[in-house]
C-alpha cells in the first residue's frame, strides 16, 4: 500500500497557492500519475483557505482548452466543489459556482476534491456540459467519517478502459481481510461535441 502512496506523491508537482506573487499557483499538465500521453490531468495543489480566485480559474480554463480531445481532462482541488450532506456545505470551495461554470465551458470532464473525508461520485447538471465530481475519502489515515471506511478512488481511461469511457472505482479497506476491495464503480463517456 505504501508503494502506491509513494508513486502517487512523486507524480505530483510541488506548487504554491493564492494570487500573491509569493504564493502563486503553478498549474501544469500532469501525465505521470495517469500513466501515459493519452491521459491528461490538470493538477492543482490545495487552495489556501479553500478559495479559488478568478486568476486560478482562468489558468485552468486555458489548460483545459488546449487539451487534446483524446485526453481525460481532470481538475484537482482540495475542497469539495459539490457536497451531498448539508453539514459539509461550509467546507465547499469558495468560488465553486464560477469555477464549475467556466471549467465546464472550457471542456473539463471531472473535478476531484477532498478535505471532508467522504467518498462519492456525482454528475453535475445545469452547466455548459455534464461535469463529474469525484470526491476522495480517507486513504491511509485514521481520520475517517463515522461508518465510512478508508478508501481510494481509481480512475481508468485510455488503455485501461473501454474506448472513450472513464471508469471510476472506489476501493474500500476491509478490516476482516486487511485489504482494499472494490466497493463501487461508475462510468461515463466524456462529451466531445
Amino acid at each position: 500500500m505504501w508503494g502506491a502512496w509513494r508513486f502517487w506523491k512523486s507524480s505530483l508537482s510541488r506548487t504554491r497557492t493564492s494570487d500573491k506573487p509569493e504564493h502563486r499557483a503553478e498549474l501544469r499538465p500532469q501525465t505521470s500519475g495517469f500513466g501515459g500521453s493519452d491521459r491528461h490531468a490538470l493538477q492543482h495543489a490545495s487552495l489556501l483557505a479553500g478559495e479559488v480566485s478568478g486568476l486560478q480559474i482562468d489558468r485552468v480554463v486555458r489548460l483545459v482548452e488546449h487539451a487534446d480531445p483524446a485526453q481525460l481532462r481532470v481538475v484537482v482541488v482540495h475542497q469539495p466543489v459539490a457536497v451531498t450532506r448539508g453539514e459539509d456545505e461550509p467546507n465547499r470551495l469558495r468560488g465553486h459556482a464560477a469555477a464549475l461554470q467556466r471549467w465546464a465551458e472550457a471542456g473539463a470532464d471531472l473535478v476531484m476534491g477532498g478535505h471532508i473525508h467522504l467518498p462519492y461520485v456525482m454528475l453535475l447538471q445545469g452547466l455548459a456540459r455534464p461535469l463529474w465530481v469525484v470526491q476522495a475519502g480517507t486513504a491511509v489515515s485514521s481520520r475517517v467519517r463515522d461508518g465510512v471506511p478508508n478508501s481510494v478512488n481509481l480512475l481508468r481511461w485510455g488503455a485501461d478502459a473501454a474506448p472513450g469511457c472513464c471508469q471510476i472505482e472506489q476501493w474500500d479497506y476491509r478490516d476482516d481481510d486487511r485489504a482494499f476491495r472494490l466497493a463501487k464503480a461508475s462510468e461515463f463517456r466524456p462529451d466531445r461535441t
